[in-house]
């Protein structure tokens, strides 16, 4: 097609239906908040296994890491939810932030 100069293209929520974009995030959240708690409850009771196997201080490290940046990204974006640009900030940043804290 050499007459397409530009695209342009984006995900939105059906205005009659709102209700069903937001219970794929809040089930997304939700499910991720549980498996980093879960993956932490784990780290927690497996603390006694031989050194030799004691990976599991760097797991519940990087673990604990991300759920605290996930809670904090979360709080900060449901105050600033309309605000586009500065949640997209702040998105990258708890992206960021989680994967330094993982390395």
């Amino acid at each position: 097609d050499e007459g397409i100069i530009e695209q342009h293209g984006e995900c939105v929520i059906d205005p009659d239906n709102e209700t069903a974009g937001y219970v794929f995030l809040f089930l997304s959240i939700g499910m991720q908040l549980l498996l980093l708690v879960v993956g932490n409850v784990l780290c927690f009771l497996s603390r006694r296994i031989p050194v030799q196997y004691a990976e599991t201080k760097y797991i519940a490290f990087a673990l604990a890491s991300h759920l605290q940046t996930k809670l904090f990204g979360l709080l900060a974006a449901t105050f600033i939810y309309r605000e586009s640009v500065v949640l997209f900030i702040i998105k990258s940043l708890v992206v960021v932030v989680a994967d330094i804290g993982t390395l």
